[in-house]
This record gives structure tokens, C-alpha cells and sequence, in this order.
């Protein structure tokens, strides 16, 4: 029932109403809302008739029901404890939210008001209105809230005046803030960097929100500020909303320019090394298309552009070998290509031997897309192989000369010492015993002259050197060739100021004559011969020389002639003992290869070119200074003289034991033989205080001369030692340095020559 005061109409002017109209107005006012009039405890005793278009309920059904059967059962405690609780002292109850079942079974969301009766002792009235509605759409809100705070997007919603009314909850992993913060003008204040771009980006915004401004079709890319004061990078997409709204969809992609850039960095960074490379590299198809050319590639082929290697077909203007270079191709998409050598045509240029390594590029399907290759210049390279291995073949062909002049210089040995004791002992009138004698003599004599040349190509022989005029030698050697060259052949000399080189006249006059002899058979028609010398400096390499060189000054002998030449093939073996392309009985063989060794032996360097039908040149260089100690000495000579000390003769050939201990017995030596260095061992821990002088071979079974020798100074003996050898006495030095304080005979050696040294060891002071 309406309040006592309304029904006397106090304070709206208005008389006393009947009841029946106070109802009807108030039933006719509320039609959204449903009163209710309860009782302490519970029981409906007044309901409007609004219920029936609000809940479906009629009045008159629900009327003395109790209020709480109409209440869900979750929400029936609470409306119990609110019913019983004294409303606050405006007479009113704080509204609660309760669920209501409707007439058709679903439940219903009504947000009730009480107020106590003050005329109506434990009676309520309860206003309640439909927020159903209300409820979907906050619960929609909150669903859209979730949603948004659960993505990877920041959505804000500006409008036309650039402040900001929305920022999804999804700003707080984003970027770190409160959406709270961003609204109004917090997001200008609290994101972005300079604040002038600031102020235009908030302007712009407003723009396309007013309208002013289309809206971008595509998105764009800003920078934001986090929390932290860390830079990101948002992409966004605007869109324009109801009521002069824009709304902003950002995504955040700092991830993705922060791996762009790292790719652009990479790239460039690949692109550099490719740039600067000093090895060619280039891609291209199978066909032989070029794809790509780096610099080093274009200047390796003799171009000026990439362009213009781009327009090159591999197989017709590169490759020299016709389809060489794409059979390599092919083969990269069963293998990677490692190190295949191929000959290319360099522009201007002639050819070179191109290294290639690479790989094949496939396709997403597996397929070959193109080949990428590393292509290195190795032409240098493999010139420098080809000649260490001529090196190291001249190299065995001499140790197996030096091999053979040993055993041959122990045959010739015992030849000439067995002529000289023979003839010594012949009577006067045996005139041609004699004679045969002196034949053995010379046919040995030669033999020992071959060993020479053995041992001159196998740089074995020590020569003594002298700073000579190599001017006034050339043109002395010249006029020489003039003389017995035939008159077809013309010979030239062009020297320049080179003064003096360090040279023996002997070994240097037989090397040009050598050469003068091949030039006159290559030019069996005529010709020029020419000889020309000049000072140069070497740093340290020479084209066509394996070995080290020496840095230093030189003197480059040139003797060049215009006969047949020579084939590459037949200038890489020209140096070797026995080597000809003369018939049979034109030639030995030893001439060019005595050349080589006499060059070496001066501590020089030789090189030959050839063309065929071109002719032939020949560079000889020599140093011109002295290193200590390589000038050679001569010894004086002494009378041929025996004695009566006595010897140890230690020698494993028997021929020459047996000749050498006859010869020292005839000469009034005492001596005692051994076939080795144990057996002399032997004999010297025994009899060693009785021995005046070892005679020693070097190389012998079981224990050498040197080794011979270590074993009797470990003993304290000190007695005199000469070695011999059919070695050569500078090799047999470098091998065994301690022989280099020891008297050596050279195998083979004369009588003289044996006699001198014993005596001239004999008679020196004895050793401390």
C-alpha cells in the first residue's frame, strides 16, 4: 500500500486520494519495474501486476507464495540475509542482483531495491527490474575483454579528438602498461618517442576519426614505448567505428623487423664477402648460363663488367676443354665438386688451370635449381708441382749416378793402382807391355772422366770458385765458338756492365761449350747462336726453379738459339743422365745433364723455354759475392815418399784391400787389414796403442768409418784417421760432418795421391 503521507498528499499539493487511485497510478507508473510487498518471512503479500510482462507470472498466482520459491536456490541465501538485515538510515536497501525463474522455466536476472514499511510493521516493499540484458552484454564485454587480453593484438579506439576511450586488456603483456593509464590522452603521453611525431601521429588520428582523413587501406608500421623505455615496432590496421570512433588494430612485429634487419645485415654482409673475395665465384645453371659473377671472377676472366661475363656461355668462351667444365657441372648434383681442375680461356690472355669446388642448389621439390662454384687460379701452382717433381726426379736419378760412381770409382781404383805397381815393375825393354799398360791407363782415365760428369749432375763434386770478368769470359768463349761452330751458324754476344761472378773457368767454359754443341745440332741449317748477360736481382723465387733461391744479386747468362726447339714434354726431361733424342751413337746423354750439375755446383740456377721450330734458351744465374768458406783452396803438393809407421787398413772391397795393402808394404808401411769397421773395432780395443794411422773406408757393413772412428776416441785412442770413398767427398762431408775434420781421398785415387796424404798426416803434430 502506498505510504500513509502520499495517500494525504503531502507535499505535492494535492488533496487526499482514495486508495484505489493511489493503486492504479502506481500500477500504471511501473510497468519495466515489478513491486513486491513481503512479509518477515518471505511470504508475498502484494504484487504488482507488471509481473506478468516482465516474469509471465500472474499476481493473483504468486500472491501468499513465498518469495524465496521464486529466487534461484544459489541466490536464496543471500536475499534471506539482505530481508533480514536493517536497511541504512535512508530507509533503503544497497540493491542486490537475483535470479528469478520466469514463467516459461528460464531464469531471469532482476536487480532488487528493499525499503522497509513504516506503517507496516515487518513488512518490505521490493522494487526489482529486468537486467538480464544487462548482464549478457557485460558478460559479452567481458568475453571481448578476455579474448583480447588472450591475443597477440593491442586494440584502441580514439575519437575525433584523438583521445583515447579503449585499450584492450591485451596492452599489459604487450607493452606492459594498464589499459587504465593509456585512456585520454595517456597514451600519447606514455608510448611512441619524439613528441612533435607524437602530437602529428594524435592529429592524424583525429582527422580519420572526424572523417577529415581516409582511412589507410593497408596497415603501417610505428614505433611504441614499453613500460620498460624499450622501443617496439606495431603494425597497424585503422578502421572507422560508430559514432566518429577510429579503431587501431596493433600487432607487434619487432620481432620480425629485428630478424629483417639481421637478414638484411647478413645479406649484405654475404654480399661484401662475395665483393672482396679473392677467389672467383659464380652461379649458374647446367647449361652453363652464368647467374652471378663476383668482381674477382670478372677480373680472373679478363673482363671489365659482370655484365659482360653474365653474357659468356661456359662451355664455348670459357671453358678450354670443350664440354669439360659442365661434365664438372652435372657431376654437383650427385656430389659437391671438390678441388676438379679444369683449363679456362683468360681474354687477351691465353689460358690458365682453373680449381673448381661447389655445390648444387636445390629446389624446394628437390630438384637441381643451379650450382654455385669457388674457382681459384692454380696455374702457378701446378707449374710449381710439375717442376718439384722434375726436381725430385733429377734428385733420385742423382742419387742413383752418385750409387753407380761409387762402385764404378772402387773398379777403377783398383785398375789404376795395379797399372801404376805393373809398369813400375816392368824391365826397360818391355816396351809393349808397356804400352798396354798405358792403354789400361787411359781407357780408365775416361771412365774416371765419365764419373765426373755422373758426379757433376749429381752435384757431388766440390768446385774451387773465383770472382772472374764474366764480360771478357763470354767474349773469349765467343770468338772460341766462332772457330769450330760451322759458318751457317752466326754467333752474337750482348753483354751489359755486369763486372765479376762467382764462377770456375774450367766448369763454366765446359757448360757453354755444352750449350754452343746442342745449339749447333738444333740448327742444322743455320742459325743464330746468341750469348747475352746481364746483372739481375732475385727475391727469393724463379719461374721454373722448384727449389728456394737464394735472395741476392746474379749475373743471367742467356744462350739462345733458332733451331728445331723442343716439345714441353722433352724440356722437362732434358736435364736427365741419358736422356737424347739424338740416334743411337750420336750421343751419351751426359752433356746437358753435366751442365745442370756444373751450374748447381757453382751455387747457381738453370732454366730452359722451348717452342718447336722456334728455337731454344737457355738462363744460367750465378751469384756474384762469396758466402764464407765456399772459395776453394789448392793443396800444396809434397814428394812421394814411404815410411815405416804402422797402419790399420780398413776396407770392405777386397780388390782394393788386397791392392792398397801391397802398394803400402812396398812403400816400407807395416799393415794390418779389416774387412769392416767391427772388425777393425775389434782389432783396435786390442792392438790400438800399436797403430800409427787408420786407413777407412765411410760406407761399409755392419759399422762405418765414422762410427769407427766414435768408438775409438770413446776408448781414448787417439789415433790418425783418413777416410776415402767412391762418394763424392762433398756429399760424403754434409752427410758425416765430423769427416770435415778429417784427411779425405776421393775413390779413385792414384798412388801419388794416396802416398801424399798418409805422409803429410804422418808428419803433423800429434793429435792433443
Amino acid at each position: 500500500m502506498p505510504p500513509r503521507d502520499a495517500r494525504e498528499g503531502k507535499g505535492a499539493g494535492l488533496g487526499p486520494l482514495p486508495d484505489d487511485v493511489w493503486r492504479a497510478l502506481l500500477e500504471r507508473a511501473l510497468v519495466r519495474d515489478v513491486v513486491l510487498i513481503v512479509d518477515a518471512r518471505g511470504t508475498l503479500r502484494y504484487v504488482s501486476p507488471s509481473a506478468e510482462s516482465v516474469l509471465a507470472l500472474r499476481p493473483q498466482d504468486v500472491v501468499g507464495r513465498s518469495l524465496w520459491d521464486l529466487l534461484h536456490p544459489e541466490d536464496r541465501p543471500g536475499a534471506q540475509a539482505q530481508l533480514a538485515e536493517p536497511v541504512g538510515t535512508s530507509g533503503v536497501a544497497a540493491p542486490v542482483e537475483v535470479r528469478v525463474q520466469h514463467g516459461d522455466g528460464s531464469w531471469r536476472v532482476l536487480e532488487a531495491a528493499g525499503a522497509t514499511l513504516p506503517e507496516a510493521t515487518g513488512l518490505r516493499c521490493v522494487v526489482a527490474r529486468d537486467v538480464t540484458a544487462r548482464g549478457e552484454q557485460d558478460a559479452k564485454l567481458r568475453l571481448s575483454d578476455s579474448i583480447l587480453a588472450s591475443v597477440g593484438n593491442v586494440v584502441v579506439v580514439a575519437d575525433a579528438t584523438g583521445a583515447i576511450q579503449y585499450v584492450s586488456p591485451s596492452v599489459r603483456s604487450l607493452l606492459g602498461y594498464e589499459p587504465a593509464e593509456l585512456l585520454g590522452d595517456g597514451w600519447w603521453l606514455r608510448t611512441g618517442g619524439d613528441p612533435e611525431e607524437r602530437a602529428r601521429e594524435r592529429d592524424r588520428v583525429a582527422a580519420m576519426a572526424a572523417g577529415d582523413l581516409p582511412v589507410p587501406g593497408g596497415s603501417y608500421e610505428r614505433q611504441v614505448t614499453n613500460r620498460s623505455g624499450d622501443v617496439r615496432w606495431m603494425a597497424w590496421t585503422d578502421a572507422r567505428g560508430p559514432d566518429g570512433l577510429l579503431i587501431g588494430v596493433g600487432l607487434d612485429v619487432t620481432e620480425r623487423r629485428q630478424a629483417e634487419e639481421a637478414l638484411r645485415e647478413s645479406e649484405a654482409q654475404f654480399r661484401a664477402l662475395i665483393a672482396h673475395a679473392v677467389y672467383g665465384i659464380f652461379r649458374a645453371t647446367h647449361e652453363g648460363r652464368f647467374l652471378v659473377a663476383n668482381p674477382a671472377l670478372v677480373e680472373l676472366l679478363g673482363y671489365a663488367t659482370e655484365a659482360e661475363v653474365l653474357a659468356l656461355d661456359l662451355a664455348h668462351d670459357v671453358c678450354a676443354e670443350g664440354g669439360r667444365t659442365l661434365e664438372v657441372l652435372l657431376r654437383a648434383g650427385e656430389e659437391p665438386i671438390r678441388g676438379a681442375d679444369v683449363t679456362w680461356n683468360r681474354r687477351g690472355a691465353g689460358q690458365f688451370t682453373a680449381r673448381l669446388s661447389g655445390r648444387a642448389i636445390r629446389d624446394p621439390d628437390g630438384g637441381v635449381r643451379h650450382v654455385e662454384v669457388l674457382v681459384e687460379d692454380v696455374t702457378a701452382r701446378r707449374n710449381l708441382e710439375i717442376q718439384l717433381q722434375h726436381s725430385q726426379r733429377l734428385d733420385a736419378i742423382g742419387q742413383l749416378t752418385a750409387g753407380i760412381a761409387h762402385d764404378f770409382n772402387n773398379i777403377l781404383t783398383s785398375i789404376v793402382a795395379n797399372a801404376e805397381l805393373v809398369t813400375a815393375n816392368l824391365p826397360p825393354e818391355s816396351v809393349d807391355l808397356r804400352a798396354d799398360l798405358h792403354d789400361i791407363t787411359a781407357v780408365a782415365t775416361r771412365g774416371a772422366e765419365m764419373i765426373k760428369k755422373l758426379m757433376a749432375f749429381s752435384r757431388r763434386e766440390h768446385l774451387a770458385l773465383e770472382a772472374l770478368d764474366v764480360e771478357r769470359l763470354l767474349r773469349e768463349m765467343a770468338g772460341v765458338f766462332r772457330r769450330v761452330l760451322p759458318e751457317s751458324i752466326e754467333v752474337a754476344v750482348g753483354v751489359r756492365d755486369v763486372g765479376t761472378a762467382r764462377l770456375n773457368r774450367s766448369a763454366i767454359e765446359q757448360v757453354l761449350l755444352n750449350l754452343a754443341t746442342n745449339a749447333r745440332d738444333a740448327m742444322p741449317d743455320g742459325g743464330t747462336l746468341r750469348i747475352e748477360a746481364e746483372p739481375v736481382t732475385l727475391t727469393g723465387s724463379l719461374a721454373g726453379v722448384s727449389t728456394p733461391i737464394a735472395p741476392g744479386q746474379y749475373v743471367r747468362v742467356t744462350v739462345s738459339d733458332t733451331g728445331v726447339g723442343m716439345e714441353a714434354r722433352v724440356a722437362e726431361r732434358i736435364f736427365e743422365p741419358f736422356f737424347t733424342t739424338k740416334p743411337a751413337g750420336k750421343g751419351t746423354g751426359l752433356g746437358l745433364a753435366m751442365v745442370y750439375g756444373l751450374v748447381k755446383q757453382q751455387g747457381g740456377y738453370i732454366t730452359v723455354s722451348s717452342t718447336p721450330r722456334r728455337g731454344t734458351r737457355f738462363q744460367l744465374y750465378f751469384p756474384t759475392t762469396f758466402p764464407a768458406g765456399l772459395q776453394g783452396e789448392v793443396e800444396p803438393a809434397v814428394d812421394l815418399v814411404g815410411g815405416t809407421e804402422n797402419i790399420l787398413l780398413v776396407e770392405d772391397d777386397e780388390a782394393i784391400r788386397r791392392l792398397a795393402k801391397r802398394l803400402l808394404e812396398r812403400f816400407g808401411y807395416h799393415v794390418v787389414v779389416a774387412v769392416d769397421g767391427q772388425d777393425a773395432a775389434e782389432f783396435l780395443r786390442e792392438h790400438g796403442g800399436a797403430i800409427d794411422l787408420v786407413i777407412s773406408d765411410v760406407v761399409m757393413p755392419r759399422v762405418s768409418g765414422p762410427e769407427l772412428l766414435d768408438i775409438a776416441r770413446a776408448s781414448g785412442n787417439r789415433v790418425r784417421f783418413i777416410f776415402t770413398s767412391g762418394y763424392a767427398a762433398e756429399q760424403t762431408r754434409l752427410q758425416t760432418p765430423v769427416l770435415a775434420r778429417h784427411p779425405f781421398l776421393h775413390k779413385p785415387w792414384t798412388v801419388a795421391e794416396l802416398l801424399t796424404t798418409i805422409r803429410t798426416v804422418l808428419n803433423a803434430p800429434a793429435l792433443e
